[in-house]
Parts: structure tokens; C-alpha cells; sequence
């Protein structure tokens, strides 16, 4: 039998399952073209790499999200131009049942040599791509070698043997016809008109991809908009939205397109990011958010509040977010706001069969469908008088190449931690030469892990052209933004280790776990002559309290909002050595000086809860003198004006809430946190208001003169 031959009873393999099949041509860059043009390359090929053999549309790994929502007959993946796992991902969603995807990739005895220019993202100063792991590739071969489903032939070995053909799958529609909806499609299009009747029953629809849930919102869409409603639709960008948009113009052909906008006389389908949709009123429209994992829940949690009729679908094993984690986390959210909210599953496949063996293996590839530690067995560790003994330490990656289990389990914990968790991260987990990973581990059970990226120093160049604004080098991300943001050249020659990522199973968090193993990091770390451990993550008011425990301290708050996550980047950090320490000092002086300044400006609309949080221990640069007493005492227990005393008791409120003083009504410390915002003019205060201004006034004196 030819390769030819072979190929093209892959193929009908393929097509009589309706299934996808994986090729792996495996040699010398030119052999391997030559191999595949034998194979042939039929109309509707996709080429992900650069400069294909033929005149088909070619893309790059940047470009593979072009692909959400298509369907294509073949796809062949050039791995000598780079092996991007989210694109790998990415690009085999859209391939079709019957479909062949074909992947050409050095001798695999030689492949983890290979240099692959995707290595060059993960080379960050100082280190060269030569240096970047070679653990995930290495691991790839292994994976691709166990699969029985899997084609492989290699340049100088005869071609493998062939199974028997399967039996004939039942087909389904093809892409041009109307989309008959699955039942699965059905009963989640029902839910969908039925949370578009009620107020505050919220709707989730989860699945994996190929299940059909963007084409049942696009399908619920079309109904409620011949039903004259205006819907709303929200997604991480306009690309992952395309699919919902397809289905509901399919099903209305006489609908007007425009920019990102369906309308049908009375009814219409708008699209909107996630920020614009906060300047919106809800004005009873219905709300879809797809692929909500990749939404960060602080933004989830707004709309949630905002929009009374609102479906979140998310994708549960997926590049674009995780819905594991997007689940654990916001359904705490949703039962206390909306207990009525109701959830669904999508399990039947549409692109292609149930059983297709190329999903099974994409899964396994890129941890997609990692677990972390069963729930049960880490919550036995705990039960009984006698604790678990916690093993606390640096993993070695080579060693966890070789145990998959734990690999799965780490990956697992990851992604359930955090929403944006990609198969790209799996690669960086094993090959960054910058990276290292920290484990709590019990009785054979992984409870927490942190992932650690060492930085600095910068060069004193670079770090005059970082400050200048000239260069932003790829990693480095805590010296730079010091340097860059902050204006510090003092952070240039230190050494640091940021945190990248903290987890901690949710069957063994608030036992001291997250914060044992950054004890231990930041032990290590002294002795191993790092000046200080930080980390920058967006802030809020459940995550500051643990870094705030654990002895990290705030030196730098964002000026804006992240367009994704929609809260302020905080970055906190934990000194190690003097010079750590005299550093540290610095920011934290310019800290307590820049932010009651910002808070009256640029902050304005911070959250209130993370304004106590934020002073913590920040020492005022006016603290509060003999004048400042006095007319505060005027006007707590006199009528001197409110006007003539905003000075005193913004320095006042800066001084408790940066003490931590503790106020015995909420009511009091929301007084004082409105202090530090800007005010109105005392004519517009009403009599009450000012009455309790007064109050607060007299307590704080007397806290104050009880200390």
C-alpha cells in the first residue's frame, strides 16, 4: 500500500465514522511536503504555519482564533514554523467529522531538539531560546506514540499497518441546510426563552466544544427577536460571537447586518464588550454572555447585577477560559444573589460523533480535561483529631514529566484557580527556564501549589530605557512596572521572585495552606539571596486580606481599570534583604503619599470595601496636629462649618483606617471612607447627613484620645 492509499483510507475511515483523524508525517521538512502533496490536499484546506506548498488559505498561529465558529474539511499543521498550543487547540475545534488534520513535525527521536521558534517567547532575559525546556514536546511524542487512533509515518520506516474499517456513522447536516437543533440544543433554547420571562432567574449553559451552545444561543436569539425584543450579546472580543450571529441570521435571511448588529423590524441582536455593557440600562433586554469563563467573575458579578434577564455559556475544557473554574467560583455568586438561578448541560456532540478519537487525544495533549485532586479524598485528609502531615517544596520538572497523574492534577488545580488558564500555560508550566513551581502536598494529595517566576536584575541600560519609556522587554514584570510606573530606578539591580499563581484546593482552603507555602518561598528565597518576593493581580476585596496575612504589603495601585478584568491592578511585595527592605520602605512612603491624592481624583470610583484594605498600615504624610484637633472638636461639638474642617477629618479618616482602628458600626466607617472622596459643598448636605458627620467626628476624637 502506498502513502497515498493510506491516506485516503484515513480519510474514508473518517467519513464513514464521522469522526476526525489525526496524520502525523514525521522526517525532513521537504520530505514531509512531498508526503503530503502525495496525500493530496482537497478544496476548503486550512494551512496553519507559513508559506504552504500550494495555493490554499494559510494562517498563522496568531490568527488560529480566525477559525471559531467554521467548519473545515482538512487541516495540516506545520510544526517546523511552531507548535503553539493554543492553537493547536484552536484550530482542531473547527475541523469537521470526516475531516483529516495532518501535522508535520521533525524526526520525533530529534524533535525535542528542534529549535522551534515558538521557544522564543518563553526565552525571557537572560536566558536564550536554547535554554527553553523541552519537557512538552517531549511529552507530546510520547502521547502521540500511545494512541491507537493516530497515524504516524516517519521518513526511512515503512508504513504502519492499517485497522479495520468502522462501521458507518449516522451523518449529519451539512452546513448549508437550516440547523435542526439537537435535543440538547432544544431543551437549552427553552431555558434561554424562559429566563428572557423571568426576572432574576439567571440561566448557565455549559459544554465542550463542538456541543452546539453558541448556535443555541444564536438560535434563542432569533426567536426572541421575532418576538420584537432587543438582545443583547457580550463575549471576550466580537470573533467568539461570530457562530451565535451565523445561527441567527441563518434562521432570519431577512434580517439587516450590520457592524455587529442583527435587526429584524421590532427585534434586534446587538453586540457589546463587557465594559460597554456597564454604561448601558438593562431596560428589560435580555442578556447573552458566551464563553463567560474567559470573563473575569468581578465583571460577571456587575452584569449580573445590572441585567435581570441574563444566560451565561461557558465552555467546561476549552482555550478560551475554564469552565471548571468559572463554575466553582461563580456559582457561590449566583446562589447568594439569584438562588433561583437555574443550569445546564450540553453534552451531544454536532461538529462530528460521539467517540471522535481526535478529541480524546487533544484533550489529553493539552490538559483539557484535568482534574484537580478528588474533593473527597482531600477532605477526609481533614476530618478526625489528627491533622495531615503538609509536605512543602520545589518541583522537579523532569520528574513531573514522568508522573502524569501528578502532572494532571497540578494543571487540574491550576485551571480551576484561575479563569483564564490556557493549554499555552501548560507549556510554560513545563518549559520556562525562569519558572518554578512550589507544592503543599498531603498523603499523596496535591493541595495547593504556587508557580514562580524569578526577575531582575535589569541592566542599568535597559532599566534607563524601561524608565525613559523606550523599552518594555518580554518578562520582568515587577522591576519594570517599578521602574516604568512607579518611576523607581532603585528596583533595577534587585533580585525577586514573583508570584505568577497561588492555588489552593477548594477542599483545603482557610487552613493556612496559601500562606505556609509562601512562608516557605519566602524562607528559601532569603537564604538563597533574593531581595524580595511580590506579586500584581487585580484587587479585590477577598484577595488583599490573605497577601496582607501573609506579609506582602500594597506598593502600587493601578491607575485604571483593566479592560478585562474590570478592577485595578495592586501590586504587593514582601522584602527579603536590606536593600529589599530600603526599597520597600521607598514605595511604601510614596504609596501613602500618592494614594489619598488619587483617591479624591484618578480612584474615585474605587470600591469602598478596598479603601480600609489599601491604607492598611500607610502613614500619613500630614498626620493630624494641634489645628487640625481643634477644628475637628469645633466641629464635632460646635458650629463651625463642615467646609472649614474637610481638611481635618480627611486626615483624620486616613489616620484610623491606616491604623485599622476599629469603628463599631459599618455606618461609621463608611462616613470616614466618604472623607477620603470628593465632597459636595456643605449646602448641598442635608441636616441629617451633617448630624451624623458631627457624631462621627466626637467618636473618632474619643477613639483617638483613648489610644
Amino acid at each position: 500500500m502506498t502513502l497515498s492509499q493510506l491516506a485516503n483510507c484515513l480519510r474514508n475511515h473518517a467519513q464513514q465514522s464521522d469522526h476526525r483523524r489525526l496524520l502525523v508525517l514525521s522526517g525532513e521538512r521537504r520530505w514531509c511536503r512531498q508526503q503530503l502533496l502525495a496525500c493530496g490536499l482537497p478544496h476548503g484546506s486550512v494551512w496553519l504555519g507559513e508559506q504552504p506548498p500550494l495555493e490554499i488559505e494559510c494562517l498563522s498561529s496568531k490568527q488560529a482564533q480566525r477559525l471559531l465558529g467554521r467548519s473545515i474539511s482538512q487541516l495540516v499543521i506545520d510544526a517546523f514554523d511552531g507548535l503553539n498550543p493554543n492553537a493547536l487547540g484552536q484550530a482542531s475545534g473547527a475541523l469537521s467529522g470526516g475531516g483529516l488534520l495532518v501535522l508535520l513535525c521533525p524526526p520525533l527521536a530529534d524533535w525535542p531538539a528542534y529549535e522551534d521558534p515558538e521557544h522564543r517567547a518563553l526565552a525571557v532575559s537572560p536566558y536564550c531560546s536554547a535554554q527553553v525546556g523541552r519537557r512538552f514536546v517531549t511529552r507530546l511524542i510520547r502521547l502521540l506514540r500511545q494512541d491507537s487512533a493516530t497515524l504516524i509515518v516517519e521518513q526511512h520506516q515503512p508504513l504502519p499497518d492499517w485497522p479495520t474499517a468502522p462501521r458507518a456513522a449516522a451523518r449529519r447536516h451539512s452546513d448549508s441546510e437550516v440547523p435542526q437543533p439537537t435535543l440538547d440544543q432544544q431543551r437549552a433554547v427553552s431555558a434561554i426563552l424562559n429566563t428572557a420571562r423571568n426576572r432574576r432567574q439567571p440561566l448557565v449553559i455549559t459544554a465542550d466544544r463542538g456541543r452546539g451552545k453558541s448556535a443555541a444561543l444564536g438560535m434563542a436569539a432569533a426567536r426572541l427577536m421575532e418576538q420584537g425584543q432587543q438582545v443583547l450579546l457580550t463575549a471576550p472580543n466580537y470573533q467568539a460571537v461570530s457562530e451565535v450571529f451565523a445561527f441567527a441570521r441563518r434562521l432570519l435571511p431577512q434580517a439587516e447586518q450590520g457592524s455587529g448588529e442583527l435587526r429584524i423590524e421590532q427585534g434586534a441582536l446587538r453586540y457589546l464588550e463587557p465594559e460597554q455593557l456597564l454604561l448601558q440600562p438593562s431596560d428589560g433586554r435580555v442578556l447573552l454572555v458566551d464563553e463567560a469563563a474567559a470573563i473575569p467573575a468581578p465583571m460577571l458579578g456587575r452584569l449580573l447585577e445590572q441585567f435581570n434577564r441574563i444566560v451565561f455559556s461557558s465552555t467546561v475544557h476549552g482555550y478560551e477560559g475554564t469552565g471548571r473554574g468559572f463554575a466553582v467560583r461563580f456559582r457561590a455568586r449566583l446562589d447568594q444573589r439569584t438562588p433561583r438561578w437555574r443550569g445546564i448541560t450540553l453534552s451531544q456532540p454536532v461538529r462530528w460523533a460521539s467517540g471522535d478519537p481526535l478529541e480524546a487525544l487533544i484533550f489529553d495533549l493539552l490538559l483539557m480535561d484535568a482534574e484537580a485532586a478528588d474533593d473527597s479524598a482531600v477532605a477526609a485528609l481533614f476530618q478526625g483529631a489528627a491533622k495531615p502531615v503538609l509536605q512543602l517544596g520545589e518541583l522537579d520538572r523532569d520528574q513531573l514529566l514522568l508522573d502524569e497523574e501528578r502532572l494532571r492534577a497540578l494543571f487540574g488545580l491550576l485551571v480551576l484557580a484561575h479563569y483564564r488558564t490556557t493549554p499555552g500555560d501548560l507549556r510554560i508550566l513545563l518549559d520556562s527556564p525562569n519558572l518554578r513551581i512550589w507544592a503543599a502536598e498531603a498523603d499523596g494529595q496535591l493541595l495547593g501549589c504556587v508557580l514562580l517566576a524569578d526577575e531582575g536584575p535589569l541592566e542599568p541600560a535597559l532599566a534607563q530605557a524601561v524608565w525613559a519609556g523606550n523599552r518594555r522587554p518580554p518578562g520582568h514584570l515587577l522591576p519594570q512596572t517599578l521602574i516604568a510606573q512607579a518611576g523607581v530606578l532603585e528596583a533595577a539591580p534587585l533580585r525577586c521572585a514573583r508570584v505568577m499563581r497561588i492555588a489552593v484546593h477548594p477542599a483545603a482552603q482557610r487552613r493556612g495552606i496559601g500562606g505556609r507555602l509562601l512562608a516557605a518561598i519566602a524562607e528559601q528565597g532569603h537564604q538563597n539571596g533574593l531581595d524580595y518576593l511580590g506579586s500584581s493581580f487585580a484587587a479585590s476585596a477577598d484577595l488583599l486580606p490573605f497577601w496582607q496575612q501573609a506579609g506582602f504589603e500594597p506598593v502600587r495601585l493601578g491607575l485604571s481599570r483593566d479592560a478585562v478584568s474590570g478592577s485595578y491592578a495592586v501590586l504587593v511585595m514582601q522584602a527579603l534583604s536590606e536593600p529589599g527592605r530600603q526599597l520597600q520602605r521607598q514605595l511604601r512612603q510614596r504609596y501613602g503619599e500618592q494614594l489619598p491624592e488619587l483617591l479624591y481624583g484618578l480612584l474615585a470610583d474605587l470600591e469602598r470595601e478596598l479603601i480600609p484594605q489599601l491604607l492598611q498600615g500607610v502613614v500619613p504624610a500630614m498626620p493630624l496636629n494641634q489645628q487640625d484637633r481643634r477644628d475637628l472638636e469645633g466641629f464635632a461639638h460646635y458650629n463651625r462649618t463642615l467646609d472649614s474642617s474637610r481638611f481635618a477629618l480627611r486626615k483624620l479618616a486616613l489616620q484610623l483606617l491606616g491604623e485599622r482602628v476599629a469603628l463599631e458600626d459599618d455606618r461609621l466607617q463608611a462616613l470616614l471612607i466618604e472623607q477620603l472622596l470628593p465632597q459636595g459643598r456643605e449646602g448641598g448636605e442635608p441636616k441629617w447627613r451633617l448630624q451624623q458627620l458631627r457624631e462621627l467626628a466626637a467618636h473618632c476624637l474619643a477613639l483617638l484620645d483613648q489610644a
